[in-house]
């Protein structure tokens, strides 16, 4: 990674750790979630934003497509400097359970970070390491 590259990802940090931290919210009180996101502005305001279909039964088909579409939207104000998206996913051979954060920078950086999980009996579920992988923009856009 070059230096300018760790130094977008120092200013993502607020964006990637908000999501992860709803996120792991809402696996242990729910065991799951639908997708969701967040905006970076440019002074470093980070705000959280969904997507929701008509109907109230939904599923994560449902929602990533018209999150994306919202937050592709956000790409367009030039004061967004990134745009996250958090979904579970399942990784590895095991299959095992994992919150994905896919983050994007205006500059053309795309990481997806992948933080597994175990459910455990009768107690709070434990999440492992953080994995970062270089990734392709799923948003994208950037005016």
């Amino acid at each position: 990674m070059t230096e300018e590259e760790k130094q977008t990802l120092t200013e993502m940090h607020p964006l990637i750790n908000a999501l992860f931290d709803v996120s792991v919210e809402f696996v242990t009180k729910s065991g799951g979630f639908l997708p969701h996101g967040a905006t970076l502005g440019a002074e470093g305001d980070v705000k959280l934003v969904g997507g929701m279909p008509a109907n109230d039964m939904t599923t994560s088909e449902e929602v990533l497509p018209l999150l994306h579409e919202g937050l592709r939207q956000s790409t367009a104000v030039a004061a967004t400097r990134a745009v996250a998206v958090s979904e579970s996913v399942f990784i590895g051979a095991n299959q095992e359970p994992a919150i994905k954060v896919l983050a994007e920078h205006r500059t053309g950086l795309t990481l997806a970070l992948y933080m597994p999980w175990k459910k455990r009996l009768l107690r709070a579920p434990a999440f492992g390491e953080i994995q970062m992988v270089r990734a392709e923009p799923e948003v994208g856009h950037w005016a």
